[in-house]
Order: structure tokens, then sequence, then C-alpha cells
């Protein structure tokens, strides 16, 4: 059966947990890359499921699986999910859940980018990428990867 030739009903019934889950899936699958159309389906999933009167873990877990499987990674759509987020009428034990489950993706994030910035620093300061792999433990493929770029004239800082 495809998923993604499924009518929206099918998924959006007030029970469905996984329908919610797998409406994401569709609506990620649909959007590519275009983030206006990932931030239009997680506004409208997002609300969705605030409307929800389901258990604490159930929410949790649909809501990283949300945001998981639509990755939005614009930095204006990502302010203006914040203000719609802001905006549901959640009881404070949603919200809650909401700050934790986003903080955690940005620490996640935030830790991303302090690896890469070792990385570049590492390369400017003449470590080979076999060294920096030996120091870190860190996959190859992204310490190579900087390499790569370093070597193709893009600046480390």
């Amino acid at each position: 059966m495809n998923v993604i030739k499924l009518e929206d009903d099918v998924f959006l019934a007030k029970d469905s947990r996984i329908g919610l889950v797998l409406y994401a899936a569709k609506c990620a699958y649909l959007s590519g890359n275009d983030e206006g159309e990932k931030f239009r389906y997680l506004r409208l999933i997002s609300s969705l499921w605030a409307e929800r009167g389901w258990e604490k873990d159930d929410k949790r877990l649909i809501l990283l699986a949300i945001n998981y499987l639509i990755n939005l990674k614009d930095e204006v759509y990502a302010k203006e999910f914040l203000a719609h987020m802001e905006s549901l009428s959640m009881n404070e034990e949603d919200k809650e859940m909401y700050v934790s489950v986003f903080e955690r993706i940005g620490k996640k994030e935030g830790r991303k980018e302090e690896r890469a910035e070792t990385t570049r620093n590492m390369l400017s300061k003449g470590l080979t990428v076999e060294k920096i792999i030996e120091y870190t433990g860190w996959p190859s493929e992204e310490v190579e990867a900087f390499s790569v770029n370093d070597d193709h004239g893009s600046t480390l800082n």
C-alpha cells in the first residue's frame, strides 16, 4: 500500500496516534526540500498534536517523531514555528514538553556546530585528518569532508 496516495482523512482520525506520525511522513515526502512547505505542514500537524488529549508519553513520542520527519532547517521558518507553538492554547504540561523537546533538538544542533568548529580549528593548526580522528573518535567521513573543503579553497574560520 502506498501511504502517499492515501487521503489525509485516513491519517487524521482523532484517536490515531500512528496516523498523525504517518501523516507527518507523507507531508515530509511531499514537501521535499521546500522549507516553506515543511513549515506549513509542521504548523498544521503541531496544531493537531496540541488539540489531542493523549497521554503525556504518547504526545512526547509523537512530537519527537513529527519534528524528526519534517526536519525544518530554515532559521526564519524555525523562529516562526516557535512563535506558532507559543500561540497554541496548550496546557502547562504540554508547553513544558514542547520546550523540553525543542531544547534537546537545539542542543544537538549546537553540539554539531561545536564539533564542526573544533574540526576546522584542528585542521587550521595543521593536524592531519588521521590525528583528528584518533584524538576525537569522530567519523572519518565527517573529518575528511572538512579537509576536502579546505583543500578546495574554502575558509576554515
